[in-house]
Parts: C-alpha cells; sequence; structure tokens
C-alpha cells in the first residue's frame, strides 16, 4: 500500500528531471531532499510535494534555510505539484523568492507520549533540543525581541 504523505514519488521524478538536465542526483535527508552535481558544483533541492491546487501551506526547517543561505546560488526549493496519473508539476525557487512566501510564527514544543508501555526518558536521538524553562526562555526572549524590531539589513 503506498503511503499517502511520502513524497519519494517526487524526489524520484525530480531526479529523473534533473539528470535530463545533465545532473548527477542522489536522494538524502538533509540538508536538501537531493544532492546533485553538475559541471563540478553542488547543488541542493529541497523537494516539498502537494496536491493543493491553489494554495500550498507548507513548511522548510531551519537546516534547510541554513543551507540555503551558506549557498543560494546552489540551493532550490522546488514545489512538486501533483497532477492526475501520478505526473507533477515542477517549480523552482530561489532562497529569495521562497522568502516571499515565508514567515516565522511562534515557535512550537513538539511532544511524544508513549500510550503504551509509558517510560520517562525522552528520545536521545533526536536531533532536536530537549525542553527546559532556560531553553525556552531564551527561544520565547529572542523571538519576541526580532517581533518587536525591524531588523536593519
Amino acid at each position: 500500500m503506498k503511503n499517502k504523505k511520502s513524497d519519494l514519488d517526487a524526489k524520484n521524478a525530480f531526479c529523473t528531471e534533473l539528470e535530463t538536465r545533465g545532473f548527477v542526483t542522489e536522494i538524502k535527508k538533509a540538508p536538501a531532499d537531493i544532492r546533485a552535481l553538475k559541471d563540478g558544483q553542488e547543488w541542493f533541492f529541497e523537494i516539498k510535494k502537494t496536491t493543493q491546487d491553489k494554495s500550498y501551506f507548507g513548511a522548510a526547517t531551519s537546516t534547510e534555510w541554513e543551507q540555503a543561505f551558506k549557498d543560494p546560488a546552489h540551493y532550490r526549493f522546488v514545489i512538486c505539484q501533483e497532477l492526475p496519473v501520478e505526473t507533477f508539476s515542477f517549480t523552482e525557487l530561489t532562497p529569495a523568492q521562497m522568502m516571499e512566501f515565508s514567515t516565522i510564527p511562534p515557535f512550537k514544543i513538539f511532544f511524544n507520549i508513549p500510550l503504551i508501555g509509558r517510560s520517562k526518558k525522552r528520545s536521545s536521538s533526536s536531533k532536536a533540543l530537549h525542553l527546559t524553562e532556560k531553553i525556552f526562555s531564551s527561544l520565547n526572549r529572542s523571538y519576541k525581541l526580532l517581533k518587536g524590531n525591524l531588523i536593519a539589513e
């Protein structure tokens, strides 16, 4: 049974598209979904798959943005709109173009509570920060500071 939330089909389809343009591709987890090489240059493509036809609400991680800001000339966000018959329409956006559509809401604090065999331990395998009052205060203070002040550019 096909996982409807998986974007592997979109990643594979975009790899095929890139290969027709002369890229050598590989699917990765970070700092983007696809790492591609062409003419000795390394590129990253972050796939954002949707079945929506009017508007797409999604998210990009700080890891993705970190790489995008590090090398904006070689980083693309790719909107993969799934069309009938399992085909895709691809729209590539530079980091600057993607910023035009992006906002940073107040952050969320995620939890994962086992409902069977409850354990009081948090997973140590996550790359996420573990919540403490000190970490929360620091994040909250930073967000309020940024929200209240325009950043000089």
